[in-house]
């Protein structure tokens, strides 16, 4: 093949080649076949080194079809990291070859160090293949997709009046090279059963390595559900798994496996990692922003809590979606940040509390008018008996809130026939929280429809955003009174 005869179908075909192999990295923790493993890296360790030579040709190529001496700046630096990256991986790959026929040979203790340096490299290899090199291998599949959507979604435009946005959220192709944060003062707590579908739990783990390489990662499920292959894979990239005993008794809306979950992964993290701060996630939601991290912590430096001696700062939540201004305590319990000391108290609420299904019923209820000035702007006696309307409502998110508020910051039970619940609901979010868009923060929930679609505070349950709520601080003042 010339020089000139290259073309960039080509040079995707290579690389689809590397992907093809990578995508194969199936094992199962200790006991995986030595002979097969050989086998398989000696296949990327040529794969690798094909593409280094196409790549090489691909300059010269780009070169010659433009009649240009030099390729643009941005361009030779993306192809000479790649070229960088690749001569990397065949390193890695013949120092794992190397490894697997020691490990044959190896006593205990040499077998052990043998393993833990092999369990490194797999991780390191897993990170360059999704992060490190510039992938465009599925660019004109994603496009010919993309076109067909686009038209449908025209065609509905046309019918209803509405617009239709697509949102792309790469899960394992990198068009450009993400950038990573050292924190370590900070724990990511993925809770709850892990999503094997399309790996994504693991390729979440994967992402948040690669954006924060000294930041405890830990998972928090159930004894029985890790699959040797998730293990050995978390491992590979440092992340700590917490193996729960499962509940006799779930719970209402399962609240027991939640609390059980998250307590102890955010214990877990301060216990070994002495974390400062931590975020609880579900396991089956990922954020795409890549300095979230960063910017939460800068949130609750920017808004610091009223002090009460109790509680270390302001727990931050998620805004929209299930968080509403028309029912008390009502905050989305999808993720949550804070100190580790707050979150452990956030999460040691009593198992097995009395909730209720009705609690969704007059959620509903409320959505058409849940809206800061419908809700702020009743008249003192209407928002009182309105409040003693949620005296039975309690559903999880309602329970993990208030329960929080209760214990740690009012110092006893509210009574729904005596206190004004909604001026208590208020100064909790003024003085207490931060509410934070999951928007902003890129989250993506591949759960019912939103697998496809997203909702924003326009088209979802709740209002409560981080403006109305920043609305409500800035006001310096109680909304009832």
């Amino acid at each position: 093949m010339s020089k000139v005869d290259m073309n960039e179908k080509e040079l995707i075909d290579k690389y689809s080649h590397i992907e093809l192999i990578s995508s194969k990295m199936l094992v199962n923790g200790l006991n995986f076949d030595l002979d097969k493993r050989y086998e398989y890296y000696g296949q990327l360790q040529q794969a690798f080194i094909q593409y280094g030579e196409v790549l090489e040709q691909y300059i010269d190529w780009m070169k010659e079809i433009n009649s240009i001496t030099e390729i643009e700046e941005h361009v030779r630096i993306l192809l000479d990291n790649n070229i960088s990256r690749v001569l990397d991986m065949v390193g890695y790959c013949e120092e794992i070859c190397e490894l697997l026929y020691e490990l044959v040979y190896a006593d205990d203790k040499r077998y052990d160090d043998l393993l833990e340096r092999f369990r490194y490299l797999e991780g390191r290899i897993a990170i360059i293949l999704r992060y490190e090199l510039l992938s465009d291998c599925d660019l004109e599949a994603n496009t010919r997709g993309l076109d067909r959507a686009a038209d449908i979604l025209n065609e509905t435009s046309c019918l209803t009046g509405d617009y239709y946005p697509i949102h792309i959220l790469p899960n394992r192709q990198n068009r450009h090279f993400l950038p990573s944060y050292e924190i370590d003062d900070t724990a990511i707590i993925l809770q709850g059963q892990i999503k094997y579908e399309d790996d994504f739990t693991l390729e979440t783990l994967y992402r948040y390595r690669r954006l924060y390489p000294k930041t405890p990662i830990i998972v928090s499920t159930w004894k029985k559900e890790v699959r040797e292959d998730f293990r050995w894979r978390a491992q590979t990239i440092g992340v700590d798994i917490v193996e729960n005993d499962y509940p006799e008794e779930k719970g209402k809306f399962n609240i027991n496996c939640q609390l059980i979950t998250s307590y102890e992964g955010v214990k877990y993290s301060k216990d070994k990692f002495c974390a400062k701060y931590a975020i609880k996630m579900r396991s089956d939601q990922r954020f795409y922003l890549p300095d979230f991290l960063q910017y939460l912590k800068n949130e609750i430096n920017l808004f610091p809590v009223k002090t009460n001696g109790r509680i270390e700062g302001r727990i931050i939540l998620n805004g929209s979606g299930a968080s509403v201004w028309s029912f008390p305590f009502r905050l989305a319990d999808y993720w949550a940040f804070g100190t580790t000391n707050d979150l452990i108290k956030l999460y040691s609420a009593k198992h097995s509390p009395k909730l209720s299904t009705d609690a969704y019923k007059k959620l509903w209820e409320n959505i058409a008018y849940d809206n800061e000035q419908a809700i702020t702007s009743m008249p003192d006696e209407v928002r009182i008996l309105k409040g003693r309307e949620h005296k039975e409502l309690n559903d999880s998110e309602v329970y993990i809130a208030r329960t929080y508020y209760e214990e740690y910051i009012l110092g006893r039970k509210l009574d729904y026939d005596i206190d004004d619940v909604y001026t208590h609901y208020w100064n909790f979010l003024r003085d207490y929280v931060i509410i934070e868009d999951p928007q902003l923060l890129i989250m993506y929930w591949p759960k019912y429809k939103s697998k496809y679609f997203e909702y924003d505070c326009n088209t979802s349950t709740g209002s409560l955003t981080h403006t109305s709520w920043l609305d409500l601080v800035i006001s310096g003042e109680s909304t009832g009174r």
